[in-house]
């Protein structure tokens, strides 16, 4: 399916979104785990800006398509090593409770509301999230946003013990990567998909949106995007691409559409 937006190419959406395609398991859409993997290279300043003002409408999207009340968990985490995380938290998947650095929010944006390194329902969520998402500029330009998710992700790795909390197995999985370079994590991107989708147990109850920047072979009215994240997003049954430079707000709002067809097996 392709739907068609205001940025500079068309966005893909995998999957027709009818849930005829996902298969016969059952998603508790009353809970949903939300990990956003946000580039903190020196070039994503006004990306990150243009991300932290429109996920609280994302949020809140996700929220409607579930039924009221709905349990959320809301991590960020970035493609390096984040250096405002303090020992033992400063490793690669790390949630982010504090920024530091240029162009960053500068601020103490946690622990939050549950004690933990993610925010909840408790939290004010458009506020703390526009604080963690300004992760700043300062960081590596060996972008691995797709090894940082599986990090984050890995109850066995060394960012389990600072996530712990987060991920719930009986939760929908919505991933979110945002970043203008290639990813650099080592390996094929089919394989960090596969990871991830065997580790959620399927496609049922997991849904991957990229907001990317596009190749450099791109011809006029012609959408192509970073290789190896567009490749691991076309992994999934229900995965989104879209330009880092484009609206937003409106491929946030297509994005809603991919998510709903991840719940749609309740």
């Amino acid at each position: 399916m392709v739907a068609m937006g205001c940025g500079r190419g068309p966005l893909w959406v995998f999957g027709d979104g009818s849930g005829d395609d996902l298969g016969g398991g059952e998603n508790d859409c009353d809970r949903a785990d939300l990990l956003f993997v946000v580039d903190d290279s020196p070039s994503m300043q006004a990306h990150q800006r243009d991300l932290a003002n429109n996920v609280p409408a994302f949020l809140e999207g996700v929220q409607r398509l579930v039924e009221d009340g709905t349990d959320l968990h809301v991590g960020v985490t970035t493609t390096d090593a984040y250096h405002g995380n303090t020992a033992p938290c400063d490793v690669l998947g790390g949630l982010v409770t504090a920024t530091s650095g240029s162009h960053s929010s500068w601020s103490e944006c946690g622990p939050f509301a549950s004690g933990a390194r993610y925010m909840t329902n408790a939290d004010p969520l458009a506020e703390d999230f526009a604080c963690t998402a300004m992760v700043g500029t300062v960081g590596s330009v060996t972008e691995q946003p797709l090894r940082a998710a599986a990090e984050a992700l890995d109850p066995n790795g060394a960012a389990a013990s600072c996530n712990a909390g987060f991920r719930r197995r009986d939760a929908l999985l919505v991933l979110v990567v945002v970043t203008d370079e290639a990813d650099q994590s080592p390996g094929l991107s089919q394989r960090w998909a596969l990871d991830l989708r065997d580790s959620q147990g399927g496609d049922d109850a997991l849904a991957v949106v990229s907001l990317i920047g596009e190749g450099d072979d791109c011809g006029e009215g012609v959408a192509c995007y970073e290789p190896r994240v567009e490749a691991f997003t076309e992994t999934f049954a229900h995965g989104f691409v879209g330009s880092i430079d484009g609206d937003y707000a409106e491929q946030f709002d297509d994005a809603i559409d991919v998510v709903a067809a991840a719940c749609a097996g309740d």
